[in-house]
């Protein structure tokens, strides 16, 4: 069974766009909730990721699970 890890990912405002500043890996969810919760008061938004590990020949499952603040409501994302 795959281990199964949290991720908050904070956000910022550079001109028009949303990007993400860092990773902060977490062991359970109510660990990233408050880390979350910390990080989104000087944040204009923060997502907290469940991160699966996966073999060396898979891509890791991504699941987004919370968003917090009003800076990502209209947001997509791309992914480099």
């Amino acid at each position: 069974m795959p281990q199964r890890n949290f991720a908050v990912v904070p956000f910022v405002q550079r001109g028009s766009r949303m990007v993400a500043e860092d990773v902060h890996y977490l062991d359970t969810y109510e660990q990233a909730q408050v880390v979350a919760k910390f990080v989104a008061r000087k944040r204009p938004g923060v997502i907290i990721l469940s991160v699966s590990s996966a073999r060396a020949d898979e891509d890791p499952e991504i699941v987004v699970l919370e968003q917090i603040g009003a800076g990502l409501a209209s947001a997509t994302a791309t992914v480099h």
